[in-house]
């Protein structure tokens, strides 16, 4: 087969949805695998493909945060098959769960499953090895209803395997205007997993929404962030350094959501901001618009980098403009540990989780001690009036904990960007659309907000200034490394292909000059990982994890792509 056409037209025809394969389970684990270098492959009978098309049963689905793995049976055999979550789709399903109207009290469930068990399914993926044996990579899943669809499927790969797959003749690639017609596609992960319908708020508006609440969610609705539990309603048992933590981390994944420009805010009149809300509103010939600050329902609307909401315009936190800022850096915002420690919902939890781990140091120590001792009076009293005293101290020693775990794990990078510079003490900074709420009536959550603000006002005016060379940080998504990846990719083959033509002054024999002639391999994961740790120290905790993440990222939009498994795998970029 290998002398019936070149390499250039089998990875042409490969990359084609011509050369997907309708087939069963047991063809995808008996298909021998090509022994060629370079794009992996698989024979089914005469015919290479790489990707399948499969119809079975769902046996067995889990979800996890990022994926989604099924276990199919088709009755020949069965199969993993992994599909990976966008964000889009995690915001969807997260946006379901946030019902306003259910009781704080109740724990959080875990995502469900988009396709139940037992469900008949029409799966395409790419066939790749795992131990040893072999997966689905999915690229889309179809519910199918009624048996006929399994029978029509049945009848199609019969008859494939009778005068197609197994057949005497050569495989012949088709002519390159036919491949051309069909060009492949980036999966379309939406695909894989159908947006579930949303709740309509219709029925549970207030009075003063009433008028501007759409009686159907807009789809921008999906891009807001996922929420957590207000830091004000965790239990006590909950108030533990590891819980500050992950709400550190989630405050810093979404600081593009937050109200930080102050200077654009100050721009814009209240007649300007009531016009831009109007107009992502269904107008209503029977009511007129809110004018009145108490009136105003706060709705989100995006504006260039962050998500507003229709209130006064109020001195917030600024951006501090640093060297080293690139388009591509346009949606990564950066703090700074003193930005922080001024954020009145973390402040409120740090203190909270520094007087619990008090408490529990408290009950350790009282056994030592009988009821009536007057030593264990005299210590529960010196106790209090040190936790009260050194609180500050301690407040500051858990955010620099945090931010040391976080930077350390590789969730976060030091940042040389944008960076949001510390609020004034009485500025009102307004994060609830980060945090889940019971309180229906708007005017609750903004008096909760002020309420909030002014408390801690008092508190941040005993912290000192921040200093003018203070270390900021940012945290790390999968958004922003992919575009650092991709320009190390890029690094990497120039590297190579430079390296290359260097040493083709020296001859070594036949063998070697042969092989010059065939195309660089690209940089495996670990290369690309090592490399952004020489070029820049802010990559100098990144993990392989996180890199194959974005890799895995650039390969579902197009960018990039898997040429070898050899090394964990060899990327290089679309064309």
């Amino acid at each position: 087969m290998g002398d019936d056409h070149t390499g250039e037209q089998l990875v042409n025809w490969l990359m084609s949805k011509n050369s997907v394969a309708t087939c069963f389970i047991k063809d995808v684990l008996s298909m021998s695998e090509s022994e060629s270098r370079g794009l992996p492959y698989y024979h089914l009978g005469r015919v290479p493909c790489r990707s399948v098309s499969l119809v079975a049963i769902v046996v067995e689905a889990t979800a996890y945060e990022n994926r989604d793995l099924y276990t199919l049976d088709d009755g020949t055999g069965t199969v993993e098959c992994t599909f990976r979550v966008d964000q889009d789709a995690q915001g969807g399903r997260a946006s379901e769960k946030q019902n306003t109207h259910r009781s704080a009290q109740e724990p959080t469930k875990q995502r469900s499953s988009p396709i139940p068990v037992g469900s008949v399914v029409r799966v395409q993926g790419r066939v790749r090895a795992k131990r040893n044996s072999r997966e689905i990579y999915g690229e889309s899943i179809e519910r199918c209803h009624g048996t006929r669809v399994e029978l029509d499927h049945w009848r199609q790969v019969i008859a494939l395997h009778e005068k197609h797959y197994f057949v005497p003749e050569k495989f012949v690639v088709p002519s390159p205007s036919a491949i051309a017609q069909d060009v492949p596609r980036t999966p379309k992960s939406a695909a894989a997993n159908p947006p579930l319908p949303v709740l309509t708020p219709s029925t549970h508006s207030t009075p003063s929404s009433s008028a501007s609440l759409s009686p159907q969610k807009s789809s921008k609705d999906s891009s807001l962030p996922p929420r957590l539990r207000h830091p004000s309603r965790l239990r006590s048992r909950d108030l533990t350094e590891n819980t500050f933590r992950i709400y550190v981390k989630h405050f810093m994944d979404n600081l593009r959501y937050l109200n930080f420009d102050s200077q654009s805010c100050e721009k814009d009149s209240d007649s300007d901001t009531n016009a831009a809300v109007i107009e992502q509103t269904p107008k209503t010939p029977t009511k007129q618009p809110p004018t009145t600050f108490d009136e105003r329902t706060p709705r989100l609307r995006r504006r260039a980098d962050a998500l507003c909401t229709p209130r006064p315009p109020s001195r917030l936190a600024s951006r501090v403009e640093r060297p080293g800022f690139c388009d591509d850096e346009g949606r990564v915002v950066g703090c700074t540990l003193s930005f922080l420690l001024r954020v009145p919902e973390l402040a409120a939890l740090a203190r909270r989780v520094v007087e619990a781990e008090a408490r529990r140091r408290d009950k350790t120590k009282r056994p030592q001690f009988g009821a009536g001792d007057p030593d264990s009076t005299a210590g529960k009293r010196k106790g209090l009036a040190s936790s009260t005293e050194g609180s500050t101290p301690k407040v500051k020693r858990l955010f620099s904990w945090a931010i040391r775990k976080l930077y350390q794990d590789g969730s976060i990078i030091l940042w040389d960007g944008p960076v949001l510079s510390p609020p004034e003490p009485h500025a009102v900074l307004d994060s609830s659309m980060l945090y889940r709420s019971t309180l229906l009536d708007d005017s609750c959550r903004s008096s909760t907000t002020l309420r909030l603000g002014s408390q801690s006002a008092d508190r941040t005016e005993d912290l000192s200034d921040p200093p003018s060379d203070e270390e900021a940080y940012a945290s790390l998504s999968t958004l922003y490394l992919a575009t650092q990846v991709e320009r190390a990719i890029r690094a990497l083959i120039a590297l190579q292909t430079r390296q290359k033509g260097e040493a083709e002054n020296a001859f070594l024999g036949p063998a070697v000059a042969r092989r010059r002639h065939l195309p660089l391999p690209g940089p495996t994961t670990d290369d690309i990982t090592n490399h952004l740790k020489r070029e820049d120290d802010r990559w100098k905790r990144v993990t392989t994890w996180a890199v194959q993440e974005a890799l895995e990222w650039l390969q579902d939009s197009g960018r990039v792509w898997c040429v070898s498994e050899d090394g964990g795998g060899r990327w290089e970029l679309c064309s």
